[in-house]
């Protein structure tokens, strides 16, 4: 009998990669959520709970930004902080 293969996304690959070890949750949707439903949906403290978006820079460089979850990205702050004239998602 065949073994069921794990369904990995590019970040699991690279955290095995690296021997980095962590926890993958899955949960189910059928409509839009947030950071904040997703957190109650596996049980993760709120203040321990963070998303990651990627953008790109008016140079073409890519930045990801990690904040807390209730939290929004402010275009123009994320490009200055990054030393860009302007960033898009």
């Amino acid at each position: 009998m065949a073994k069921e293969k794990d369904v990995k996304t590019n970040v699991m690959r690279i955290l095995d990669k690296n021997k980095v070890s962590y926890e993958a949750f899955s949960y189910e949707v059928d409509e839009f959520v947030d950071g904040i439903h997703c957190a109650d949906a596996i049980g993760a403290p709120h203040d321990q709970s963070f998303k990651a978006l990627a953008a790109q820079g008016k140079s073409k460089e890519y930045y990801v930004f990690v904040l807390p979850i209730d939290k929004e990205v402010r275009l123009k702050t994320a490009a200055k902080a990054v030393g860009e004239k302007s960033v898009l998602r």
